[in-house]
C-alpha cells in the first residue's frame, strides 16, 4: 500500500487560500484510492463504501493523514468511518471546509 500523497495532474485553478470544493475533494478522493488500490478511477463509485474497496484500518489512517495533508488541515482518521463513501466524505470534508468548522 502506498501512502503518499497525490500532487499531480491539472494545476488548481482556485486561490492558494480558497478551500477546496465538494467535487475537488471528491475527485482528489477516487484518485487516491485508485492509486492505492492500483485500480482504474473509473472503477470507484464514490457511492459504493470504502469498506467495499478492502480499505482496513491502517489504510483509513493513511488516507485520512493524507488528505489532511492536502488539505492542510487535521482530520480524524474516524471520518472515514463516520462518513464511509467517497460521496459523504467529500460533502462532509467541503462544508466542514466551507464554515471553517474543526475536522
Amino acid at each position: 500500500m502506498s501512502s503518499s500523497i497525490r500532487d499531480d495532474g491539472p494545476p488548481d485553478s482556485r486561490p492558494v487560500d480558497a478551500a477546496p470544493s465538494e467535487i475537488e475533494i471528491r475527485e482528489w478522493l477516487v484518485a487516491y484510492l485508485a492509486d492505492l488500490l492500483g485500480l482504474d478511477e473509473r472503477e470507484i463509485d464514490p457511492a459504493d463504501p470504502l469498506a467495499s474497496y478492502g480499505l482496513d484500518s491502517s489504510g483509513a489512517v493513511g488516507m485520512a493523514g493524507d488528505v489532511s495533508a492536502w488539505l492542510g488541515r487535521d482530520l480524524d482518521a474516524e471520518l472515514v468511518y463516520s462518513y464511509p463513501t467517497i460521496d459523504a466524505l467529500s460533502r462532509y470534508l467541503a462544508g466542514a471546509a466551507a464554515d471553517g468548522s474543526p475536522v
